[in-house]
């Protein structure tokens, strides 16, 4: 997330949204957001199990779960341009190639 974060002013002004899920309690995802000095919204408290069968996220093996590293690119209509899921520190989302994935996007859809 801090990733994100560092080019949270960039996504800002493109206009385009970032969000965190965690199924952790608020009291601890509100210390993560400040810990991190997040700028963008971090949901949580949420259905591990729920949001893993509508997604199709991987979930730790630990008990309680909890979302393993996943990422969503979203088009303005709400279906997924990029899933990338990972079970490990790699194969994650990284903000500039987000970034530049969804220039990319835009620019083909503005018949660039």
């Amino acid at each position: 997330m801090g990733d994100f974060n560092r080019s949270w002013d960039i996504y800002e002004e493109a206009g385009i949204r970032v969000f965190g899920l965690s199924v952790d309690p608020i009291e601890e995802t509100q210390r993560m957001v400040r810990e991190l000095a997040l700028e963008f919204p971090v949901l949580s408290e949420l259905d591990a199990s729920g949001i893993a069968e509508q997604t199709g996220i991987y979930l730790s093996p630990q008990d309680p779960a909890f979302f393993q590293a996943t990422g969503y690119v979203l088009k303005p209509d709400g279906t997924v341009s990029v899933a990338v899921y990972s079970t490990g520190a790699i194969g994650r989302l990284e903000s500039d190639e987000t970034l530049a994935h969804i220039k990319h996007a835009m620019s083909n859809e503005a018949g660039g």
